[in-house]
C-alpha cells in the first residue's frame, strides 16, 4: 500500500497545482444502499482529526453530481462520510 499511496499523493498534488477546476473527494469505506441525504462533507484542510465510518455509493454519486454542477467545492479536497 505504501507505493500505491505515494502514487496517489503525487496524482493529487498534480491535480491541485493545475489551472483546472477540480474537486478531490475522499470517501471513507463504501457501503451499499440508497442515497441517505445524511452524509457529511468535511474539508480536508488539517483542522479535523481522523474520520471513520461508511458511506453509501449512492451518497458519493450524489455528492459528485452536486460538486460538478456548482462552485461550492471547486479547488477543494473533501472527506465524505456518514
Amino acid at each position: 500500500m505504501g507505493r500505491l499511496m505515494a502514487d496517489k499523493g503525487i496524482a493529487d498534488e498534480t491535480i491541485a497545482r493545475s489551472d483546472r477546476d477540480w474537486t478531490i473527494a475522499l470517501p471513507v469505506l463504501f457501503g451499499n444502499g440508497p442515497t441517505t441525504a445524511g452524509y457529511q462533507t468535511i474539508r480536508l484542510d488539517g483542522t479535523q482529526g481522523r474520520v471513520g465510518g461508511r458511506i453509501n455509493r449512492a451518497d458519493v454519486a450524489d455528492f459528485l453530481l452536486s460538486a460538478a454542477t456548482s462552485d461550492l467545492w471547486v479547488r477543494r479536497r473533501v472527506i465524505l462520510t456518514r
